[in-house]
């Protein structure tokens, strides 16, 4: 009776533990727009981020970035570190046993005693709640959210390499257009001064085709600057600290594929930083029954089987003593401090949701900006090779009217300057065109490479 009378008190004692604090819950999908459960055309498989550029150059730069690249160790070996911890964990709740062994010898009254024991102690604590299995649960949880970071790590190193590499060979492309631009003034000044001596151009248009040359040339300066800046950008992605040469990348651009899913909503699970969000967020959710289950007896199972006698082999034909006993256990005295864990623990969770929830909107603005910028930099590039095409023609037209004295200076320096500037202008448009095809891919969810 006065056993049934405990079991009754740790019960009771226990049973404010299935009371919940509510909090409001969050919808992680609510007001998603509909045209993202929508079927979309002209989708092209691409398995993944490398695969974009079909070019083994751009492939190996990646490759050696994901090999070298000093923080995605890091990231990689705190993910390992987590494995470890996590086998270590559940090894911890498996039923604990100890082997001792002791012997011991006396002498007194002019005789000598040897004893020899021997035992085996364990303890274990049965599941009874379910409370060890779904901590292990969140652990494996809060593990599968590392790794999926790992993995969001490893994709966006690949594009942004990609994309930097394409930035290189763009700054290069620059300083070329930049290089051309200076031998065109140069002849122009040739030419004014061959008219300068022989009496026909003053001396003012001399000076303005001077001051032309020296501003492209004090820019040319800056292009340079700017592809080292590049150079160095793509070097610590790489994790070179020896300043190799990056000789290897092309002199044009590459064919970058545009990739996009057939299901949009199918993008949102493929990203890893969302899959890390969606783990935490269940993680969190078995954090709250942990919590809760904490406030519920105990029941520990602990026993020993032991052995003895004069000598080892008098102890191994012994007859084994056993015990077992089992406890039942409730917290009482740190009930205040558990049932204020179990109220964080639902915080916790709504901090995940919501955590989710700005990951889901972070996640469709990216995919939507990529896609509205595909679409605008894919119609603006065939207007810029208009523009480049006509002020080609109205460059030439102005430089033989000079020759011919029916066109100030100013006006030919002008339409040289319209003329690179529109090359440039497309040489831009170009870039960002293949670096958002990069970006799409990395905001579509595709892994790093297949």
């Amino acid at each position: 009776m006065a056993r049934v009378g405990w079991l009754v008190l740790l019960l009771a004692a226990s049973g404010c533990a299935t009371a919940r604090h509510d909090l409001p819950k969050v919808d992680p999908l609510q007001g998603l727009a509909a045209e993202w459960v929508s079927d979309a055309s002209g989708s092209v498989p691409v398995p993944s981020l490398l695969s974009l550029i079909p070019d083994p150059r751009y492939e190996a730069l990646a490759r050696r970035a994901l090999e070298n690249n000093p923080d995605l160790a890091v990231t990689g070996a705190r993910v390992a570190e987590s494995s470890a911890l996590l086998r270590a964990a559940v090894s911890s709740r498996r039923p604990k046993v100890a082997l001792s062994a002791s012997g011991q010898e006396q002498e007194g009254g002019g005789n000598t005693s040897t004893s020899v024991a021997m035992g085996l102690d364990f303890a274990w604590e049965i599941d009874v709640w379910s409370r060890l299995a779904d901590q292990k649960g969140r652990e494996y949880l809060l593990h599968g959210a590392l790794e999926a970071d790992l993995r969001a790590a490893q994709t966006s190193l690949a594009a942004r390499t990609l994309q930097t590499g394409l930035e290189v060979v763009s700054a290069r492309q620059q300083v070329e257009l930049e290089e051309r631009r200076i031998t065109s003034l140069r002849r122009t000044v040739e030419v004014i001064e061959d008219r300068y001596r022989r009496g026909l151009e003053p001396v003012a248009d001399w000076d303005a085709a001077q001051a032309e040359l020296a501003s492209a040339e004090a820019n040319a300066l800056s292009i340079q600057l700017d592809l080292g800046v590049a150079e160095t950008r793509l070097r610590v992605l790489l994790g070179d600290l020896s300043r190799s040469d990056l000789g290897s990348l092309p002199s044009s651009f590459p064919e970058v594929s545009f990739a996009q899913p057939a299901l949009p909503l199918e993008a949102l699970g493929n990203r890893p930083d969302v899959a890390s969000a969606i783990a935490s967020l269940q993680a969190e959710a078995l954090g709250i029954e942990v919590a809760r289950k904490a406030l519920l007896p105990r029941l520990t199972l602990t026993g020993s089987i032991g052995l003895g006698g004069e000598s080892l082999n008098d102890a191994l034909k012994s007859d084994p003593v056993w015990s077992v006993l089992g406890a039942l256990a409730a917290p009482l005295i740190n009930r205040a401090e558990l049932l204020a864990e179990h109220a964080a623990s639902q915080h916790r969770r709504q901090v995940a949701a919501y955590e989710y929830r700005s990951i889901l909107s972070v996640a469709v603005g990216e995919i939507d900006d990529a896609l509205a910028a595909e679409g605008t930099l894919a119609a603006q590039i065939p207007y810029l090779e208009r523009a480049v095409d006509h002020a080609h023609r109205t460059r030439a037209s102005f430089a033989d009217g000079y020759r011919r004295g029916l066109v100030d200076i100013l006006d030919l320096l002008n339409s040289q300057r319209t003329a690179f500037a529109a090359e440039r202008d497309l040489l831009v448009s170009q870039a960002e065109l293949l670096t958002n095809r990069v970006e799409l891919g990395l905001a579509l969810g595709l892994e790093a490479a297949s």
